[in-house]
C-alpha cells in the first residue's frame, strides 16, 4: 500500500533554503534501492508566508510504494543520509514528519 509523507522543517536562516532545495530537487533520482530509483514522488518547496505555518519554512512531500521502502529511506538510503548531514545545524529542532498509508481521494 502506498505511503505518502510530509516533512516540515523550521529553517531560521531562510537565505539557506534555495541551496537546500537544490539538493531536494534531485532526491527522486538520487535515492536508490538495489541500484534503482524507488521514490514514487519527491517534491519540496519553501512555505508561503502565512501565520498558520507555525514557523515551518520548508516542506518536503515524498511518496513510497510501501512502508518497507519508507523504512529503507529512513535507515539506509545514502541520498537521505547526505541530505540529513547537509541540513545539520540549519534546522531548528527536529523536523515534523507525518505520513498516511490509507489515503482516500484523487
Amino acid at each position: 500500500m502506498p505511503v505518502n509523507r510530509v516533512t516540515l522543517f523550521k529553517i531560521p536562516d531562510t537565505d539557506s533554503i534555495p541551496g537546500m532545495l537544490e539538493h531536494l530537487g534531485t532526491l527522486k533520482e538520487d535515492a536508490k534501492k538495489d541500484g534503482k530509483p524507488y521514490l514514487i514522488r519527491a517534491v519540496a518547496g519553501q512555505t508561503a508566508g502565512d501565520p498558520r505555518n507555525q514557523g515551518y519554512t520548508l516542506c518536503l512531500s515524498t511518496s513510497f510504494a510501501n512502508a518497507e521502502d519508507m523504512k529503507y529511506y529512513d535507515e539506509a538510503d545514502e541520498a537521505h543520509s547526505k541530505i540529513k548531514s547537509l541540513f545539520k545545524g540549519k534546522v531548528e529542532a527536529p523536523p515534523l514528519v507525518v505520513y498516511m498509508d490509507n489515503v482516500v481521494g484523487s
